[in-house]
């Protein structure tokens, strides 16, 4: 059986990593979340999250990163695509974050791409 923890080789770890999609990636904005995407080496989509503490005190903000984490790995978003996605939370995110509010987001990510297509790497440098 698959583990069912959230391994490294999914994640964004490196701050390096996360300049990089702030400074050439996409970026969508919803009611709850910004969410930043870029084109990565990789061949399969990494997530990096990003919790301000305007998002609320720890308990909050861990919180959100759980469901957040959860809804990526259970959804399979952009799968078989190489993508780094950072996911930041907005301070209007309702209090507790529920798995429907981040999935409905989740949806919306992937309707807007799917809209635009999946572009080439040039076409992503430009915003």
């Amino acid at each position: 059986m698959k583990s069912q923890g959230f391994p490294r080789e999914d994640r964004i770890r490196k701050r390096g990593n996360f300049l990089r999609v702030q400074r050439e990636g996409r970026k969508i904005v919803t009611r709850n979340f910004v969410f930043l995407a870029r084109p990565n080496e990789e061949r399969h989509p990494r997530l990096g999250l990003t919790v301000s503490k305007k998002v609320g005190n720890a308990v909050v903000r861990n919180r959100v990163k759980r469901v957040v984490r959860e809804v990526f790995r259970r959804s399979h978003p952009f799968e078989g695509m190489g993508l780094d996605l950072v996911v930041i939370p907005r301070a209007a995110l309702p209090k507790p974050a529920r798995m429907e509010d981040v999935l409905r987001d989740f949806e919306v990510l992937e309707r807007k791409f799917g809209e635009r297509g999946r572009q080439t790497d040039e076409r992503w440098r430009t915003r």
